[in-house]
């Protein structure tokens, strides 16, 4: 696995590359998008990034894993605007073959990603058709219902404890902030993933983002898509063997 960092606005991001180990480049390639760090310690016996980024590799797939802005060892602070900013970044990277990019094949790439990344995913591919498939895992369906204005202060608050927001006066302007949270409404955007394909996974017994979001989205987006609803699941689809190897197996189908 190698990795490497890239600049989005003024900040530093940082990612990881993992090729498979045989085959012949260009290589089709999924990007990871993680969801938004709840700052509880990992589950015991989560892998992580790393074991699905092998996972993935081990079909013949490349995959790259970013830290988006505000967590991980990259720069900046939390904001659902930046994390679209950064996430459009990644995708020109991948379509321009950056360094260490080069053996990527930028006419089959795809995205899987999880809760509010999966939030902005759907918004970037309504953006920008540059992917052959999105597989959105536990995404929120309007993000003002989970973050309200009036619960605001006390939610920034909280992210600037666990350290997604680093700069004390971060934001500027809480109007602002919270303005970017409702325009980015993956129900309102949804609709505009087409003609890509979109495969929306969500956990019967979510108790973070309720099922209810992923019937929402499923309803206003249009053809081709695939709503997969996992009896007696929650949130953290990534824990799930079931959802990921379902939706790798769909993406890989798509990649092909």
């Amino acid at each position: 696995m190698e990795g490497f960092t890239i600049a989005s606005d003024a900040y530093r991001l940082r990612g990881w590359l993992r090729e498979p180990a045989s085959g012949h480049a260009p290589f089709p390639c999924i990007l990871l998008c993680h969801g938004i760090p709840s700052g509880q310690a990992p589950d015991a016996g989560d892998p992580g990034y790393p074991a699905l980024m092998e996972e993935i590799s081990s079909r013949g797939i490349a995959c790259v894993h970013f830290n988006l802005r505000g967590t991980g060892d990259s720069d900046g602070d939390f904001s659902f605007g930046g994390w679209l900013r950064d996430l459009e970044t990644v995708a020109d990277a991948l379509l321009h073959g950056f360094e260490p990019l080069q053996d990527i094949d930028a006419g089959r790439l795809a995205i899987l990603a999880f809760s509010g990344g999966a939030a902005v995913s759907i918004d970037c591919a309504a953006r920008h058709h540059h992917f052959q498939a999105l597989a959105s895992m536990a995404s929120p369906a309007d993000l003002s219902e989970l973050i309200p204005r009036e619960n605001l202060a006390e939610i920034l608050a909280y992210w600037k404890r666990i350290g997604l927001i680093r700069d004390p006066g971060f934001p500027p302007d809480a109007d602002q902030f919270h303005r970017e949270v409702k325009a980015l409404s993956p129900v309102r955007h949804v609709a505009g993933v087409v003609p890509t394909p979109l495969l929306i996974v969500h956990g019967e017994l979510d108790d973070v983002v309720p099922v209810h979001a992923a019937h929402r989205l499923f309803e206003a987006a249009g053809e081709p898509k695939e709503l997969r609803v996992l009896p007696g699941e929650g949130h953290k689809l990534r824990l799930v063997p079931e959802a990921i190897a379902g939706a790798l197996d769909w993406l890989q189908g798509k990649l092909a």
